[in-house]
């Protein structure tokens, strides 16, 4: 027996047949480098239609993504130039792929590193369209596969026949890799990173535990019968998961908590059962923006957030405005290169720039909502004068408008800087509601990223100061009746269910797939108890004894 460590990508335990996973590769092709890219946005397209047929549109922006590379001509220019000149069209991609991802491999940030995987796949795809290779998988009929390669790209975890495949392993990759984001959507365990994976471990019996990031190989009749028994122990707790779908979330000694959705475009409403939420928390509207290469028009606008206001209707939908900046770029947008882009130009400070494309987006939200009530909540708030701006504008459109539109509009912004959420007694004055954004919050207060390898285990819930600022905020907000919900990562994070809920939080809003899960739990947890943990936390010092704290309780209740 032996043990293979990675890093664990998308949790979950299988057992199967290792299938070594490689291909084959010809090294003959004429096509000429525009011919290739022709070809390549060609099958991009195809890629994308059946991403977004079967894993919904935010999985097919993978897709669009590598689309808008193969339009870059910072990428594209040279390898053109170094053709024209006589070099050989797959060494002039080589050449300057590899240029690009040596600006990005060393990255600090883990979205950056990211960013040379991109650029690797686009160059092996331009690559393979010259020399005429076409994806074939021979995917053996085996009942169960864990498929092992070097890598995986999003187009080959895509396109292969999953019927069998109960994991993958990869040698190379990062958690927040493409492959790894398929691999999620797919339910299915993914671990990648773990080094000395070669051809000899072709056709050997193994236990893959994503979430701990092993792949166990020959493991003893012990260990197989270990995790059989943790298998049928799943099943039985997805099958008590499952019974929660359609029921309203309440704590074991029946206080009720509301569990509401968070999504990023009409797909998401129209593939789920919407009975099992409370409405939508957050929408989040930027991918309207990103998702195209021109600004989408008042009209796309506004049959998007119809459609979900309309279907969710007479539950509440709350759209935040276009969160643009930091992490994400648009490309119509003046957006010049940051030293540090979290710090910069992002959320309420792109929109009150780009004044025009805000007053859109009111106007479009404000119409949609016609006849209805409609939350608008603003993102990356810091300072007083930024809510007055933009209650103020959102004053002039409705003062513009001509056309029916919403009366009932409700104004709320983001808990996620420090300055925020320290100043939370006075935005209570200005705001209708709150939505805390653990993501960045946690980020900001303990100024680590959580890309950066080298600090990403100071990027911890379990820090004392996240906690205490957390609970004032919801103090706060409560004692002031303002509606307060969380819909960043940690609302999502079932494990510190219990003491967001001794702190005071009624309100989630989580992806969609988690909605049963986090119900089951919240079920489990009595409220008085949760609060008086959550109490001896606020007085406790150190991140490990409040994790273990936390741990215990939950143990107590099996969560």
């Amino acid at each position: 027996m032996k043990i293979y460590k990675g890093i664990s990508g998308a949790e979950g335990i299988s057992i199967g047949t290792i299938y070594y996973f490689s291909k084959i590769k010809n090294n003959e092709g004429n096509l000429t480098v525009g011919e290739a890219i022709v070809k390549a946005k060609e099958k991009l397209r195809k890629l994308y239609t059946i991403a977004k047929d079967k894993l919904g549109n935010d999985n097919a922006k993978i897709f669009e993504a590598y689309d808008m590379l193969l339009n870059d001509q910072a990428y594209i220019s040279p390898i053109i130039d170094a053709e024209k000149i006589g070099v050989a069209p797959c060494e002039a991609i080589t050449n300057q792929s590899n240029k690009l991802i040596s600006l990005f491999e060393n990255h600090k940030s883990e979205y950056m590193r990211q960013r040379s995987d991109d650029i690797k796949y686009v160059g092996d795809l331009l690559i393979d369209c010259i020399n005429g290779n076409d994806d074939i998988f021979d995917i053996p009929e085996n009942d169960k596969i864990i498929l092992v390669a070097e890598e995986l790209t999003p187009a080959d975890t895509l396109q292969m026949d999953k019927t069998n495949i109960v994991g993958f392993a990869t040698l190379r990759g990062g958690s927040t890799s493409h492959t790894v984001i398929l691999a999620k959507s797919l339910g299915i365990p993914a671990i990648v990173g773990i080094k000395d994976l070669n051809k000899n471990l072709n056709g050997k019996n193994a236990i893959m535990d994503a979430e701990k990031g092993e792949l166990i190989i020959n493991p003893e009749e012990k260990i197989i019968n270990h995790y059989k028994n943790k298998l049928m122990e799943e099943k039985r707790k997805r099958d008590i998961i499952n019974s929660f779908n359609n029921t309203v979330a309440k704590t074991s000694d029946g206080v009720r908590i509301y569990v509401l959705g968070n999504i990023g475009n009409i797909e998401d409403v129209k593939n789920n059962t919407l009975d099992n939420i409370d409405g939508v928390g957050l929408f989040r509207s930027e991918f309207l923006f990103s998702s195209t290469n021109i600004k989408p028009t008042i009209e796309e606008q506004i049959i998007s957030y119809s459609t979900v206001i309309d279907v969710l209707h007479p539950k509440s939908v709350t759209i935040r405005t276009m969160d643009i900046g930091g992490d994400k770029k648009i490309d119509y947008l003046d957006m010049p290169e940051e030293d540090n882009p979290f710090l910069g130009n992002r959320g309420i400070r792109m929109c009150l720039l780009n004044k025009e494309i805000f007053k859109e987006q009111l106007k479009a939200i404000i119409i949609s909502a016609s006849g209805k009530s409609v939350k608008i909540l603003l993102p990356m708030i810091t300072t007083v004068e930024e809510i007055e701006i933009a209650k103020k504008i959102i004053k002039e459109v409705q003062s513009e408008l001509t056309v029916p539109y919403s009366k009932k509009v409700s104004v709320g912004m983001m808990i996620e800087t420090p300055s925020s959420a320290i100043n939370i007694s006075s935005f209570v004055k200005y705001c209708d509601f709150f939505s805390i954004g653990t993501n960045d919050l946690i980020q900001y207060i303990t100024a680590s990223d959580r890309g950066n390898e080298f600090v990403s285990n100071l990027y911890s819930p379990y820090n004392p100061a996240v906690i205490k600022v957390i609970f004032n905020v919801i103090k706060v907000a409560s004692e002031n009746d303002k509606e307060i919900s969380m819909c960043g990562d940690l609302a999502a994070t079932t494990d510190m269910t219990a003491l967001l809920l001794g702190l005071g939080l009624k309100k989630f809003s989580v992806p969609i797939p988690i909605v049963n899960m986090l119900k089951y739990t919240i079920s489990k947890i009595n409220l008085k108890e949760a609060e008086k943990m959550a109490k001896k936390i606020l007085n406790t010092e150190r991140e490990g004894e409040i994790k273990a704290i936390i741990e215990k309780f939950n143990a107590e209740l099996n969560i």
